[in-house]
């Protein structure tokens, strides 16, 4: 239930929400639409049914030169092949293994209301170390260290800035399809006509693993200024595609980056 509730309100903000500029400045951009191809949907299944199984590996060394301002990685962190999911992971987290995807288990929160990393707002910040509120650090891109994709898989390895991903959007061609089974996108460069397949791997919120094969989820290292409990994240359905401020808890998919 708590995945079709999620999916309702993924939609309404897919379809409703304002686009958010680097700076912090609402951009009244036209959400983009998807093109789609002949075939079918995969699936629908709401749980962890997905082509998975794969084992996981770090050695993520292709990537694609798209001609925009970053090479992105062939296929999604924690695997070797583009229509498998990969690793997921909640914003600033370097692993998976939590219990549940919410606040409780967040590590840069002592509750839904007390940030205690990647803050801007002093009256949403607490320091741990100082005992009090009123924190903020002013940070608003993940650290290396708090960057799974460097963690895992070295410099100059990264997840993607807000500004790199709308690039992604902006600059390519979307096509909705199925690749070897799984649904998602296939991204062409409308510069130079290469090519990225992004899976729809669902997400994962709780204990439940949402969505799978109908939307995907993937987090860029860039905090939300408007509100520090955010950080933007490409989400998809076969409907439409953008970048938005999306909950820090929720467990979304990696695509990594390289210069």
């Amino acid at each position: 239930m708590k995945c079709h509730i999620k999916l309702l309100l993924s939609a309404m903000l897919l379809w409703s929400l304002p686009m958010f500029g680097g700076n912090g400045s609402i951009q009244q951009k036209p959400i983009r639409k998807a093109k789609t191809t002949t075939h079918q949907q995969a699936g629908k299944n709401t749980k962890a049914k997905g082509p998975t199984a794969e084992k996981a590996t770090e050695n993520t060394s292709s990537y694609v030169d798209l001609g925009l301002s970053v090479k992105w990685a062939t296929c999604n962190l924690g695997t070797s092949a583009p229509q498998y999911f990969g690793s997921f992971v909640s914003w600033g987290s370097t692993w998976s293994e939590t219990p549940e995807f919410d606040w409780t288990f967040y590590p840069h929160t002592v509750s839904k209301t007390w940030i205690t990393k990647y803050c801007t707002d002093p009256d949403m910040g607490y320091s741990p170390t100082k005992g009090q509120k009123g924190f903020s650090d002013n940070k608003t891109t993940l650290e290396a260290k708090d960057d799974v994709a460097t963690v895992r898989l070295g410099s100059p390895w990264r997840m993607p800035t807000q500004a790199e991903f709308q690039e992604l959007v902006d600059k390519c061609k979307w096509t909705w399809t199925i690749l070897k089974g799984t649904a998602g996108y296939k991204v062409v460069s409308k510069k130079n006509g290469k090519s990225i397949f992004l899976p729809a791997a669902g997400y994962h919120l709780e204990i439940d693993h949402c969505d799978v094969f109908e939307s995907g989820a993937y987090w860029t290292s860039s905090l939300s200024k408007r509100n520090n409990l955010e950080a933007f994240a490409l989400y998809f359905s076969k409907d439409g595609y953008r970048v938005f401020p999306c909950e820090r808890f929720v467990g979304y998919y990696i695509r990594p980056v390289r210069k």
